[in-house]
């Protein structure tokens, strides 16, 4: 069986095709309006915890711990985030926060900053939802 060189790019041409069509079937899109909205409520959140760890009396407390008190004025505010993932942690006495949609990565925030630090649901990439600020420089 013998193929031109023009039926082997055709070919090559449509698997490469294929496989961006199915890579790109994993990257939702995501509404800017909604987007901001939980980016707000996420800086919200994350100051909330890093005002916990810088003021309160935390000793001793697991990172749960923290988190709850730092939401009590407003116990429901993380049920507004159903259907996404969120992540905290404290890091030199700073707080982080990340929320993520399966594996990826949406929003991620340190709670010293008054802006929200990385909105990154305009370039969704999967397997992206782990910490990535750098914290030192933005916390100073």
């Amino acid at each position: 069986m013998s193929y031109s060189m023009g039926r082997v790019m055709k070919l090559l041409t449509g698997i490469l095709f294929s496989f961006l069509v199915a890579g790109c079937a994993n990257c939702a899109s995501y509404n800017d309006e909604s987007m901001f909205d939980y980016a707000s409520k996420l800086k919200d959140i994350a100051q909330a915890i890093d005002g916990e760890v810088k003021f309160g009396d935390v000793e001793g407390l697991s990172l749960n711990d923290i988190i709850v008190r730092a939401t009590a004025n407003e116990p429901r505010a993380l049920e507004y985030f159903s259907g996404y993932q969120l992540q905290f942690k404290i890091k030199d006495g700073n707080a982080v926060a990340l929320m993520c949609d399966g594996n990826i990565s949406l929003i991620e925030d340190a709670g010293c900053s008054a802006k929200v630090d990385k909105m990154l649901w305009n370039t969704p990439k999967a397997n992206s939802c782990h910490f990535s600020l750098d914290i030192s420089p933005i916390c100073q």
